[in-house]
């Protein structure tokens, strides 16, 4: 993201800083101008969310947090590079204009339909986990072939989930934006699952996400702790507490022994810095 740069952070007469973080190669690569730089990460990104919030406040004091949330993603793009998991893109690129445009999107009269090209269709994650208790969210941003924001009354939609199950009705959470959450059991037995979108009764979009292979993988030296899988085919703890009366020694003295790593450390700095 581009943004102001003053005169003392410029990396080209020595100024250190965001601008001179090894976004790209080169002292000066990141400068655009003599008052502009580019840069990346959430302290980035914030004040540009930020900014369009309180533009689409100017226009509309009444907006609610969640209003809001659904206008930036409704009128959201998507990314000009595609991720290698298609979850990765997240709500998409910030837009402002879209945004406003979404606001103001008309609902579109049943001789109107949208264009499969301009519109998109995304998992919030690469995999659906075989857990009753989990889900993953899918979200539809319809676009004319324009690619202006197409608004339709939700009871043109109809989705469908193979190898899958479908865990909550698919809902419109924005201007000509549509979030369904699907999921697969326990003991899923077909390795990849399939939502389509049907537009008027018509084929229109879909995804394939694979099936993570196992739901529930036991802690070694814990009896009766499971571990939750990730998206990446790892696993990790559990956020719920273990069963009643289940101990877990090899947690605890693990973090004994780090914490007295950490101490041994910070004494010998100390000694260090008194000789």
């Amino acid at each position: 993201m581009i943004a102001a740069m003053a005169s003392a952070a410029d990396p080209r007469s020595g100024g250190r800083g965001v601008f001179s973080s090894g976004v790209c190669l080169g002292a000066a690569c990141q400068v655009v101008s003599d008052n502009y730089a580019v840069t990346a990460g959430t302290s980035m990104a914030a004040p540009m969310v930020s900014g369009a919030v309180a533009l689409l406040l100017a226009a509309n004091p009444a907006l609610t947090l969640p209003e809001l949330r659904a206008l930036l993603q409704a009128g959201s793009r998507p990314l000009e590079i595609a991720p290698d998991v298609s979850g990765r893109e997240g709500g998409g690129m910030l837009d402002v204009a879209g945004a406003f445009e979404a606001a103001t999107a008309p609902l579109r009269g049943p001789l109107e339909e949208p264009d499969p090209g301009a519109s998109r269709l995304r998992a919030a994650g690469g995999v659906v986990i075989p857990d009753a208790s989990r889900s993953l969210a899918v979200q539809l941003w319809l676009r004319d072939r324009e690619g202006v924001v197409f608004d339709a009354a939700l009871a043109r939609l109809r989705v469908e989930v193979r190898g899958g199950e479908l865990r909550s009705p698919l809902a419109r959470t924005g201007p000509g934006l549509y979030t369904v959450r699907v999921g697969a059991p326990n003991d899923a037995v077909d390795s990849l699952s399939r939502l389509e979108v049907f537009f008027d009764e018509q084929p229109f979009a879909s995804i394939e996400l694979p099936i993570e292979a196992s739901a529930a993988l036991p802690v070694p030296g814990v009896p009766g702790v499971p571990r939750a899988p990730r998206s990446d085919g790892g696993c990790a703890f559990q956020s719920s507490r273990p069963p009643a009366g289940v101990v877990a020694p090899a947690l605890a003295l693990g973090w004994s022994v780090l914490g007295a790593a950490a101490l041994r450390r910070a004494r010998l700095r100390f000694r260090r810095c008194k000789s």
